[in-house]
C-alpha cells in the first residue's frame, strides 16, 4: 500500500485524500518502506536470540534478496514503473515471508 501511495501521490492530492505521501512527501513513504523492511528482517533474529525460538525462525531471511530489490526499486525508479512492478512483488514477498515465518515458528 505504501508503494501505491508513492505512485498515486498526485492523484490523491487532487482528490483531497490524506495519505502519507500527500501529507509528508514521497521521501517519507520511501523511508517508511525502508524502516518496515529492516524491522521485518530483524524480527526473526530477535525471536531466535531474544526469545529463544529455534533457528527455524530465520527461514524468512531467504526472502531478503527480494525485499532488498523492492527497497532499491522504491528509491530508484520512476513512479509509474514502480506501480507496475513493485506492488505485485511486494504482495508475493509478504506471502512468502509470512509463510516461512509461520513454518519456522511451527518447527
Amino acid at each position: 500500500m505504501l508503494v501505491d501511495d508513492i505512485c498515486d501521490q498526485t492523484e490523491d492530492r487532487a482528490k483531497g485524500w490524506r495519505t502519507g505521501a500527500v501529507l509528508f512527501g514521497v521521501d517519507w513513504n520511501r523511508r517508511e518502506i525502508m524502516i518496515f523492511t529492516v524491522f521485518a528482517y530483524l524480527t526473526p533474529f530477535w525471536l531466535w536470540v531474544g526469545l529463544g525460538y529455534s533457528a527455524w525462525v530465520l527461514l524468512p531471511l531467504l526472502t531478503l534478496p527480494r525485499g532488498w530489490s523492492i527497497v532499491k526499486a522504491v528509491y530508484s525508479v520512476e513512479r509509474n514503473v514502480l506501480a507496475l512492478d513493485s506492488t505485485p512483488k511486494g504482495a508475493f514477498l509478504a506471502f512468502y515471508y509470512s509463510a516461512l515465518l509461520g513454518l519456522g515458528l511451527a518447527l
